[in-house]
């Protein structure tokens, strides 16, 4: 997962989300307090589609793996629009087309969160805001305006929390809580971010940098032997492709930074012990290169 930075008040996402047909649906669902008049041909339409895709490159909001083309992208809410699993059959009735709502999600993701939406403390708001007078209060529905701050999920939404701040890649590859976050543990445990296809496939891009530094270790003491030069300059190579991986477009940006910050553990834990000083200390003076 990666923070992301969403401007809750998109002009072209809510400028589709708030036409008059589709105010009718949050009015009917608001009369009958049940999600069912939403469709998902307008929560994802093209246009929303779009400023999600813009928003998270293609990537799963949660295990951010590139959706396409490998299969459709999912236009998830983040609270569940028409049932709250082991709370009601109602949901978040109002929440259908609000913007602040909508995440973009693989179906693997999609499908493990369902309509999970655990608390931490309190009990759910199962009602739509009103005014004094009784009326829907509609501006009170985007998630930052304090009518649902009330709630504590238990789910991390990485559009409100920092995901680098909760959890972390071990050794295998697999998500653990910083300090048993309780966030970071329900989110692993309930969207299932440590399912085996992603376990392989995240393990596939730490043994890729393992098995290329070998190669160059080999080729530095081998018959015909690298220079310091040519060794140093092969070895960069290297780390620049860690680093690519904290671009916003790249899959796993988490498991990047955690490369660099647990290198010891994720890079060097492969490689004969011998060679772990050397290739630490070109790799901190790679670091300490590019940030001059």
């Amino acid at each position: 997962m990666r923070y992301i930075e969403k401007d809750m008040t998109n002009p072209i996402a809510r400028g589709r989300l708030e036409l008059a047909n589709y105010r009718t649906d949050v009015d009917s669902s608001i009369a009958l307090k049940k999600g069912s008049a939403y469709t998902s041909a307008k929560y994802g339409h093209d246009i929303i589609r779009d400023e999600l895709n813009d928003l998270y490159f293609d990537k799963c909001a949660f295990c951010e793996t590139s959706i396409k083309p490998a299969a459709t992208p999912n236009v998830e809410h983040f609270r569940p629009k028409a049932s709250i699993s082991g709370v009601n059959d109602n949901g978040y009735y109002w929440l259908g087309y609000e913007w602040s709502n909508l995440l973009l999600a693989c179906p693997a993701c999609n499908g493990a969160k369902g309509t999970k939406f655990p608390l931490h403390t309190g009990t759910h708001i199962i009602n739509h805001p009103a005014d004094a007078l009784g009326n829907i209060d509609y501006a009170q529905f985007p998630q930052y305006q304090g009518y649902l701050t009330k709630e504590r999920p238990l789910l991390i939404n990485p559009e409100y929390w920092k995901p680098e701040k909760l959890m972390y890649f071990d050794y295998f590859c697999k998500l653990r809580p910083i300090k048993n976050n309780i966030l970071a543990i329900t989110t692993i445990e309930e969207i299932k971010l440590n399912r085996i296809p992603l376990i392989i496939d995240r393990q596939s891009k730490v043994d890729e940098i393992v098995i290329r530094i070998e190669q160059q270790i080999c080729a530095r003491y081998g018959s015909d032997p690298l220079t310091d030069n040519q060794y140093r300059y092969q070895l960069n190579l290297i780390f620049k492709d860690i680093i690519s991986r904290l671009d916003k477009t790249a899959e796993y940006t988490l498991l990047g930074r955690c490369m660099i910050e647990r290198f010891d553990e994720i890079i060097l834990e492969d490689i004969e012990p011998e060679f772990h000083k050397e290739i630490t200390d070109h790799f901190i003076d790679f670091l300490n290169n590019i940030l001059i």
